[in-house]
């Protein structure tokens, strides 16, 4: 069991890494993807592109390093289901749901697929959460 969490957590730290750092070098990119799910003002659609790749990165690498690993996992947990609901939310309005979360890997992913992912990555840090337990 601590073997299946040590890959399970080093794995999800490894898709938070990839996933902020792909938008931290093109942060107006993810202005955009952030923008088109109509829920921020574009003050706050901005700081968001800016600071939510960086809380990324850094909870990636928390949960790889197993520092402040019951915050990170918290953290990632929350952060997950925000981007879940607003997923769902965005497919509800007819809006498009086009991630860019891993920037143009995600491109080709429809809603199911993004929904798979996002409630996949979910599993795994409740799967976490309660191994921590």
């Amino acid at each position: 069991m601590k073997r299946i969490s040590a890959v399970l957590r080093i794995l999800l730290g490894i898709v938070f890494v990839i996933a902020g750092s792909m938008k931290i070098f093109n942060p107006w990119r993810f202005h955009d993807t952030v923008t088109n799910f109509r829920i921020l003002s574009d003050p706050l659609a901005q700081a968001a592109a800016f600071y939510i790749p960086w809380l990324e990165v850094v909870l990636g690498l928390a949960l790889i390093a197993r520092k402040l690993y019951r915050g990170a996992l918290a953290s990632s947990g929350l952060l997950l289901s925000i981007f879940t609901a607003v997923l769902l939310s965005a497919q509800l309005r007819g809006l498009d749901t086009s991630c860019g979360c891993f920037g143009s890997w995600d491109m080709s992913l429809n809603f199911e697929g993004l929904l798979a992912r996002n409630i996949g990555l979910l599993i795994v840090t409740g799967f976490l959460i309660r191994a921590e337990r």
